[in-house]
């Protein structure tokens, strides 16, 4: 519950922050706040603009994927289907 609490927030703080939106594709990212740091994939179509609105969606993966080497969720499911699309 703290990781999917920490993704919500770190996705909330993407779309309200004005950032330029990065290159389209899967990206291994680093979260680091309280003490603690979470490795998460983030995905951008090849359409992304920052002034449209877009779901959100979170892959959550079985404990077997869990760990330091987050671009190994990328291998199954719904990442794997992006990855072979982008």
């Amino acid at each position: 519950s703290f990781i999917f609490a920490g993704l919500l927030l770190l996705l909330y703080d993407r779309g309200c922050s004005g950032k330029a939106p990065g290159v389209a594709g899967q990206h291994p990212h680093t979260y680091a706040g309280e003490g603690r740091a979470l490795n998460y994939q983030l995905y951008l179509p090849a359409d992304y603009e920052s002034r449209r609105e877009w779901p959100v969606i979170l892959y959550l993966h079985g404990a077997s994927l869990r760990g330091s080497k987050v671009a190994r969720v990328t291998r199954y499911g719904l990442p794997r289907m992006l990855k072979k699309r982008t």
